[in-house]
């Protein structure tokens, strides 16, 4: 699979993330998008993104028990991070959505 730029919006509190994927197993050329919805939660000392939703094209991928988080993980983590982002965002106190607001809190 080959994943293309990420389109991001904030929409009725959630962080909307859409990602163009190429499924070239087989010689198909399948063209689809994958979506996630979500918001944010603290895992041990850092802000991480949770997905409440995940779409490849049409199909509703989190109710797929294991193959669902895998696919999320995949698709979504395939952008790297730049280190200097990485560094504030770990110094982050909250991170919270409201309305259409990203709202990042820095102690």
């Amino acid at each position: 699979y080959a994943v293309g730029a990420p389109n991001v919006r904030i929409h009725a509190g959630s962080l909307q993330v859409a990602v163009p994927v190429t499924v070239t197993a087989l010689d198909l050329g399948l063209k689809v998008i994958a979506q996630a919805r979500g918001g944010f939660a603290k895992k041990g000392d850092v802000f991480v993104y949770e997905t409440t939703e995940f779409y490849l094209g049409s199909c509703p991928v989190q109710r797929l028990p294991i193959v669902g988080g895998y696919l999320r993980d995949k698709l979504l983590g395939a952008q790297p991070i730049p280190e200097d982002i990485k560094v504030s965002w770990a110094k982050l106190a909250n991170v919270a959505i409201d309305g259409s607001t990203l709202k990042l809190t820095v102690p």
